[in-house]
């Protein structure tokens, strides 16, 4: 099979470097810059102020002790504090 280099030029070595005809700038590259320095980078200093707040108190929700308050029973029969603990404490012992 012969081999036809006039119809199927090897391909360049290096590729070119597309040159800029026009004096303006890229307008993509200028979005791209506007969008970080606007939006991206503040976004992120202010997630990792954030983080190193809740890093430096950790708060543990679902280790929480919840202490014994009396039974139901043993509440007084004007104090809703009590019933409604001893009510909240029943359902969390379910």
């Amino acid at each position: 099979m012969p081999v036809d280099r006039d119809v199927y030029p090897e391909p360049p070595t290096k590729t070119p470097i597309r040159e800029n005809l026009s004096g303006l700038p890229n307008p993509n590259i200028l979005i791209q810059k506007v969008f970080f320095y606007a939006v991206d980078r503040p976004v992120t200093i202010f997630h990792d102020w954030i983080e190193r707040q809740r890093a430096s108190r950790k708060i543990y929700y679902y280790h929480r002790v919840f202490q014994r308050v009396p039974d139901l029973s043993q509440c007084l029969e004007d104090d809703l504090f009590c019933q409604y603990e001893a009510e909240m404490q029943w359902k969390r012992d379910l």
